[in-house]
């Protein structure tokens, strides 16, 4: 694919992007400022992004055929992203010692957001393991659906394959 019409262009894309992150991660590393800007900043812009999304496509709007509200319909996505701009943030007030990050306390933050992004995980599992119990109890659909000729073997509703049966 790298030497389609069409790939050379989309190596820029992804040198052009690739450098601007790591420009990105060099000033909220080195200054305050952009790191509160880029963690506070980016968050508040996307929270105001995720609620206008809700709202139009509660109402039918543009919002319902978006791809951030198609495919990040479950709490999963933005519990994760959530998680981790409170873990960096935290982290920032740990580094700078400003606010909380002064009091000794607050130290144990490194563990605290490990654990909640553990939990979060280990929910989203329980979660998709409960889904699929539950629909094929309610289905039967609880053994191998039926083999392809290539030798996949279709099982579960999400169409999981599993190879060499």
């Amino acid at each position: 694919m790298l030497f389609q019409i069409n790939s050379m262009w989309q190596l820029l894309g992804w040198v052009l992007v690739f450098a601007g992150l790591v420009i990105l991660n060099e000033i909220e590393r080195r200054t305050k400022l952009g790191g509160y800007g880029i963690f506070v900043g980016v968050l508040a812009i996307l929270t105001v992004y995720f609620i206008a999304i809700q709202i139009s496509a509660a109402n039918g709007g543009w919002g319902a055929t978006n791809d951030t509200y198609v495919y990040m319909g479950g709490w999963f996505h933005y519990a994760k992203l959530y998680a981790a701009a409170f873990g960096c943030i935290g982290f920032m007030f740990l580094k700078y010692k400003q606010w909380i990050g002064k009091t000794d306390w607050f130290k144990v933050w490194p563990f605290v957001i490990v654990a909640i992004n553990i939990m979060i995980a280990v929910a989203s599992d329980f979660e998709s393991a409960i889904k699929h119990l539950l629909y094929d109890r309610l289905v039967g659909n609880l053994c191998i659906q039926g083999q392809e000729s290539s030798g996949y073997v279709m099982a579960g509703y999400d169409g999981m394959v599993y190879r060499g049966i």
